[in-house]
Parts: C-alpha cells; structure tokens; sequence
C-alpha cells in the first residue's frame, strides 16, 4: 500500500467516535505503558489518548511500568499508576496467583526467576486495578512484557484486551524466537492487535497473526512552530545558541546508534566545513551516546549544543528553532518516527533514513529520505535546507499540510477510540 493510501485508510470506518460521557456506567480502560515523563512514541501517545479518552466519558487509568514509592496521581482527568516494587511475600502470593501460567511458562521461570516473579507483581498489579476500578479494557503498549502481562490478566478475569506492536519483531529476532511461547500467547489472547505502521504490522503478519494498522497522531496545536518560549537552561555557549532564522540542523531522540545519532555525529567534520554557519542541536533522552555528543559540544562549544533530558516544552521550542530536522535511525525497529510527525506538524523539513516506518509518515516533498548508516548522504540531504530557508521553508508548509491530513491526534485519537468501543458495546 503506498504512503497516501495507507495514511487516508487508516481512519476508514472509525469517523465518528462514540461517547460515553454523561452516561451513568461509563466504561473503564486500562492503559499499560510508559507515561510521561521521559517523552518517547508511548509517552506521547497516551499523554494525548488518555485525555481525550476522559473527555469522551471513559474511566481512565494508565499503569505505567516505572517504579515509584509516590501516591497514584490524576493528569488530565487520567488516573496514573506506577508499579509499585513488592517484597518477598508479596512476589510468593503473586506466584500462587498466576499457578496456572508458571507451568505454561516454566522455561521463563528457569532461565529467568527474577524476572518472572517481577511479571507475577506487574500482572497482580494489573488484575487488581481491573478488579477495584471495574475495567471493561485493557490496551497494552509492546507484546513484551506489557502485553504478556495484560495476557494473563485478560484470560484470568475475562476481560477484552488490545496490544500495540512497536517493532518487537525488528528489533531482535533471536530474543523472538526465544520468547515465541510468550508472544503466541499475547497474539492469541488479544482481541485485537494494533501497529503504528505497515512496516511493523507486516514482520507480524509474516507470521500469520492479523494484525491492524493504526497511526499515532500529533498535537497540531502544540506542534505549530510557533511556540518559540525561552530556553531557560540552555546548553554550552549560551550565546551562541541557536536564535530564529540561523541554519539548525536538529535531532530529535534517545541518545542512542539505533536512532541515529552516530551517524549525524560522524557527519559533523564534513557538514561544518562545507556549511561552517551551520549548528546542530541533539535533544532527547540520555542514552549509549551521551558521553560521545558532549564531547563533540565539548569540541565545538558555539556550533554543537546537547538538550539532555529535554522537557516536552523545550522540546516544541526547538523544532520551531530548526531549520531542517535529521532522522536517520539506523535500522528496521523504527516503527514510525514520532521525530518525522512532529517536525513536519511544526513545518520543518525532515530527512529521513530509509529504514523502518519513517517513510511511511514522511510527506512526499516535505522531506528527504537518505540511505540509512550513510553520514555523506546525510550530509548532501542536510545542505541545501540549511543554505536556502525559502526551499526549507516551502517543504516545511507540504509536511505540515500533510499531517493535517492524515495524522491530527484528534482525527487518529477518534479512530482508536472507537475500535475500543466496538470490543465492548
């Protein structure tokens, strides 16, 4: 399916949501996976679902993996938990609990005790949100561990569940055939399984499990590249930060090879000496990198800048400072490419490696797919953004007409909404 047919169908037949709100009995869900803070394709996702599932009438709890000693807390009209570490005891009564699928699952148990018995606490956690907040679904973010968990739980009490696929398969396939016992599982216990792209949807349906695409969307609002708020801890020389209008190249995830941010670093040398004006900022989640892209600011103090940890607001703030955004994810695991939407959202050009979902969100003439792991394609792709702002700026209004289109959260956020509410009307 091409890029423009696979974006316009997504939404085919989920136009109008149903509602629940003002209705006695609203329905609860349970949304198992990362919430916010850090930001990532999860986080995002469910910071922007959640809402938008309170506003329509649902009860809605998030049970995100993270440990915490804190009290549960409501954003947004959204309940969040965090998983709570248990003790000794409480791990022996969660393995009595799950009897039943310790002996299913005993070559997990064997290899792996630790870990079992930390699934055994996840999955009791889950049941007993299930049970005191009377959830009618359960959506689970990843087939592992969330989706093995919220399996258990869905075939103990009967209760729907829904499970995103996020590249499990791409990213280790000797891990997939591993775990084939449990991912059989989550596929088959599933009433329905989701992924944010065709690109990752088709690693499962090569194995024969049906599975349906359903983009993640973008807040339009939030993503305007407009919002240019300050910077208040701003990175290396604070003068020579980047200011509106200076050629930006911008990056934009974990600090990680696999998102590509050894390549950019390794393009450094070759994209300053044949555009010295240019800078590049790296914004996102600390990861392997992180040492090697603070020694390159470290090196370069007025032309590199590192935003570790960057804040969901400063994060809005740079694709507004960008003049072109770079993506170049080096394998198959990208499913989508949250960095690809928000930088089209926000009217910038992106350059895009050819690997994984990125291509299929990236607007034609709204960007530049490179070939992936090539830090002189990269290169040649970044110059002429950064030597011409009308030719970036002009690619900038396709993508962003583009993810009007196609990818508006409210649109997308509609479209899942109401696959939920056909697995329990």
């Amino acid at each position: 399916m091409g890029t423009e047919a696979a974006n316009a169908s997504h939404l085919g037949g989920f136009g109008a949501t149903h509602s629940w709100a003002g209705m006695k009995d609203s329905p609860g869900i349970l949304l198992v996976g990362n919430f916010p803070p850090p930001y990532g394709g999860v986080p995002s996702h469910l910071q922007s679902l959640g809402p938008f599932l309170a506003r329509a009438g649902w009860r809605v709890h998030v049970l995100t993996p993270k440990y915490s000693s804190g009290p549960t807390r409501v954003v947004d009209g959204v309940t969040v938990w965090s998983h709570a570490p248990s003790s000794t005891p409480q791990q022996l009564r969660d393995l009595v609990f799950r009897c039943r699928d310790v002996v299913s699952h005993a070559p997990y148990l064997l290899k792996e005790p630790r870990r079992f018995l930390y699934l055994l606490h996840y999955a009791e956690q889950i049941a007993r949100i299930v049970r005191d907040e009377r959830i009618a679904l359960i959506s689970a973010y990843h087939i592992l561990p969330a989706g093995l968990v919220s399996a258990w739980v869905s075939r103990q009490l009967s209760v729907p569940l829904v499970t995103s696929v996020f590249g499990e398969v791409w990213m280790d396939t000797t891990l997939f055939a591993q775990r084939r016992r449990e991912t059989s599982l989550v596929l088959g216990t599933s009433d329905l399984m989701l992924s944010v792209s065709d690109h990752c949807a088709n690693g499962l349906r090569r194995h024969g499990y049906p599975v349906e695409v359903s983009y993640y969307g973008v807040d339009l609002d939030r993503f305007s590249g407009a919002a240019r708020a300050d910077l208040n801890d701003r990175p290396g020389d604070a003068a020579a930060f980047p200011k509106p209008g200076e050629p930006v190249v911008l990056f934009v995830g974990r600090l990680e090879a696999e998102m590509g941010l050894g390549v950019l670093l390794d393009a450094l040398p070759d994209l300053k000496a044949r555009c010295p004006e240019a800078k590049v900022v790296v914004a996102g989640r600390q990861g392997g990198l992180t040492t090697r892209a603070l020694a390159a600011a470290a090196d370069d103090p007025s032309r590199v800048f590192v935003c570790r940890d960057a804040s969901d607001e400063a994060i809005s703030s740079l694709y507004a400072l960008a003049r072109v955004v770079a993506v170049p994810s080096t394998n198959e695991r990208a499913c989508l490419g949250l960095a690809v939407a928000e930088a089209s959202a926000s009217g910038r050009p992106v350059v895009v490696a050819n690997a994984g979902g990125g291509r299929e969100i990236l607007a034609p003439g709204g960007g530049t797919l490179v070939p992936p792991q090539d830090s002189e394609a990269l290169v040649e792709a970044l110059l002429p953004y950064l030597g011409d702002e009308d030719l970036a700026t002009d690619a900038g209004k396709i993508g962003r007409a583009f993810i009007e289109r196609h990818f508006d959260a409210k649109q997308t956020n509609a479209a899942i909404a109401e696959r939920f509410a056909s697995l329990i009307r």
